[in-house]
C-alpha cells in the first residue's frame, strides 16, 4: 500500500509467485525488479536489479537472506517504502515446493522490518488443504494479504478473494462518495458464483473438512512415500493433502515421462496433474484410505510402465 501525493491508496502489484523469491515490486525508484526465467523446480537463476544495478545469478532455491544480502551489496539496502512481497505457501505449478524450514518466519521479519506487506498465495492451500482452514495457520506464519480462489466455490464456478488485515481493510472502506474499493466491478458479487460458495462454505462446516486433511494426512503421507525406490522416482514431497512425486526426466525431452504416467493414470480412471516432470496430487478433502490406497497403487504400476 503506498500514499500518493493526493492522499489516495494504490495497490502495488507482485512480480513474482515463485516460492523462493520475495518478489518486490518495483514502483519506486530503488526498487528491485526480479527477474526469474522459466526452467526446472529445482534448477536455474534469477537476478535482482535496483536502481539500474544488477545482481549476479542468484540459486532459484536461495534463501530469503541470501536474496536479502544480495540486494544489499548493490548498495540498495532495503528502501522498499510501498512494496509487496509476494510467496505460495506451497507451490503447486512449479512442482509441489513447500517453503524450507524457517523461510516464512525469515521473510515475515524481512517484511515486518522494512515495511513490507507480505502476500500469499493460497489458492491451493486455502480451504483445508493442509489440515487446517488456510495454510497460512498450517505454517504458522501470517501474511498482510493472502489470495484464495479453488477451494471457496469447490471449483463449480470461479470466485476468488483477498484476506486483508483490518487496517488496510479500514484504508479501503474511505473510498470517494462512500465506494469501498474504486475499482471496476464487472463480475464482482456474481450471484452464481455466490451462491456456489455460500454451498461449499456450509458443506465444510457440516462435514469438518476445513480440517479433515489434518486426520487423513498421515495416511496419505505414508502411501505416497512408499514410491520412493520405484523406477526414476528421485524425490517426494507432501502437506497435508499435496502430494508431489518428481521424475527423473528422460534425456532431451524433459516433461515426457510424467506425460506419459499422467496418460497411462488417465486410462485406468485416475486423473493426476504434471508439471515438468513432477506428479502433483491433490485428493478431494472427503477422501478415505480405501481411495488413496488407488490412487498410490495405480500411480505405482504407471510409474514402473513408464521405466
Amino acid at each position: 500500500m503506498d500514499r500518493m501525493s493526493d492522499g489516495m491508496s494504490t495497490i502495488l502489484q507482485p512480480i513474482s509467485t515463485k516460492p523462493a523469491v520475495a518478489a518486490l515490486a518495483p514502483t519506486a525508484p530503488r526498487n528491485p525488479l526480479v527477474r526469474i526465467p522459466d526452467g526446472t523446480p529445482t534448477g536455474g537463476t534469477f537476478t535482482v536489479t535496483v536502481g539500474g544495478l544488477t545482481t549476479a545469478g542468484i540459486a532459484y532455491n536461495a534463501s530469503a537472506a541470501t536474496v536479502q544480502s544480495a540486494i544489499q551489496s548493490l548498495g540498495g539496502g532495503f528502501p522498499f517504502g510501498g512494496s509487496t512481497a509476494q510467496t505460495a505457501t506451497v507451490s503447486g505449478s512449479a512442482g509441489v515446493l513447500l517453503p524450507p524450514k524457517g523461510y516464512l518466519e525469515r521473510l515475515r521479519e524481512i517484511c515486518t522490518k522494512h515495511g513490507i506487506l507480505l502476500i500469499y498465495d493460497e489458492v491451493i492451500t486455502g480451504f483445508g488443504r493442509l489440515g487446517e482452514p488456510f495454510g497460512s495457520q498450517r505454517l504458522g506464519v501470517m501474511p498482510d494479504l493472502f489470495t484464495t480462489a479453488k477451494g471457496m466455490t469447490n471449483g463449480a464456478v470461479p470466485m476468488g478473494a483477498v484476506f486483508v488485515r483490518e487496517d488496510l481493510y479500514d484504508v479501503f472502506m474511505k473510498g470517494p462518495d462512500g465506494i469501498e474499493l474504486f475499482h471496476g466491478y464487472t463480475y464482482s458479487g456474481h450471484p452464481l458464483a455466490c451462491a456456489a460458495g455460500i454451498a461449499t462454505l456450509e458443506t465444510y462446516a457440516d462435514e469438518g473438512l476445513l480440517t479433515r486433511a489434518a486426520k487423513v494426512g498421515s495416511t496419505f503421507e505414508e502411501a505416497v512415500h512408499s514410491l520412493k525406490g520405484l523406477p526414476n522416482v528421485i524425490d517426494v514431497r507432501n502437506i497435508g493433502l499435496v502430494g508431489g512425486i518428481e521424475l527423473a526426466p528422460i534425456a532431451g525431452d524433459p516433461g515426457k515421462r510424467a506425460f506419459d504416467v499422467f496418460l497411462d493414470c488417465w486410462q485406468k480412471g485416475l486423473l493426476v496433474r504434471t508439471t515438468g516432470d513432477t506428479v502433483a496430487l491433490s485428493p478431494p478433502l472427503i477422501v478415505e484410505s480405501q481411495h488413496i490406497d488407488q490412487i498410490v497403487g495405480t500411480l505405482a504400476d504407471a510409474i514402473k510402465r513408464a521405466a
